[in-house]
């Protein structure tokens, strides 16, 4: 995979909600725990909100087997649309997102049916 960015993510799950983040850094940095982006967010297509990050030192984390917004505040698995591990954090403080788990359509734990990356120019 050749490094890219900024990337926009789209992502649908097996309940329908619809949301994604943007970040300005790579997403193929598996050897540092943290990657600094000020620029981050996420948002929710349904709400038709945005959520600017808190922490910008922390803003994302990519492994092997997943990447994450935030620490542990929104992580998707490799095989994201197989499993129900994909999970949000509300409490996380690197992104504040209200109402129940609002950016997954209320659910902490979810399986994507759908997504899409893409590369921004500007």
């Amino acid at each position: 995979m050749k490094k890219k960015s900024p990337t926009i993510l789209f992502f649908k799950t097996t309940n329908g909600a619809r949301f994604g983040g943007y970040t300005t850094k790579f997403w193929n940095e598996p050897k540092e725990s943290n990657i600094e982006d000020n620029k981050s967010f996420l948002f929710s297509l349904d709400r038709k909100e945005k959520y600017k990050v808190n922490n910008s030192k922390s803003a994302l984390c990519c492994r092997k087997d997943f990447f994450q917004f935030g620490t542990c505040c929104f992580r998707i698995y490799n095989n994201c649309t197989s499993v129900n591990s994909n999970y949000i954090n509300n409490g996380n403080n690197y992104f504040y997102i209200p109402d129940n788990y609002g950016l997954t359509g209320g659910d902490q734990f979810f399986t994507i049916s759908s997504y899409e990356v893409y590369q921004v120019e500007y």
